[in-house]
């Protein structure tokens, strides 16, 4: 590599969200232009600047707070649902308890790894 401007090897886009408080706000990110709550444990992100296509790697992470267990998974370009498919401008995140069923997290975070639009 002889040139450390926009690339493959940067982080796009992070972000930290409280999903216990309404309209699952940002504690911090880059790259986040806004969060909608969908449904318990469900959030999508939307990008700022978007990814060039829906083609792209996403990390995501969770911790419960005065729970046991959780899971934090999120919806691929395959879902039924479109409103919640990962898309070049946004994905969603969707958390679950070790039961299955979604959970909201305080602390829900994620990173993008892809190439911008």
């Amino acid at each position: 590599m002889t040139s450390f401007g926009p690339n493959h090897y940067a982080i796009n886009s992070w972000g930290s969200v409280n999903q216990d408080s309404g309209g699952h706000p940002a504690y911090d990110s880059h790259n986040l232009s806004s969060t909608t709550d969908v449904a318990t444990g469900q959030t999508i992100c939307a990008y700022s600047n978007n990814m060039s296509d829906a083609n792209y790697a996403i990390t995501t992470a969770g911790q419960a707070q005065d729970e046991s267990g959780s899971n934090s998974n999120l919806y691929g370009k395959s879902t039924t649902e479109s409103a919640r498919t990962t898309a070049a401008g946004s994905f969603c995140f969707d958390n679950r308890s070790p039961s299955g069923s979604g959970r909201d997290l305080e602390y829900s975070a994620y990173a993008i790894h892809g190439d911008f639009a």
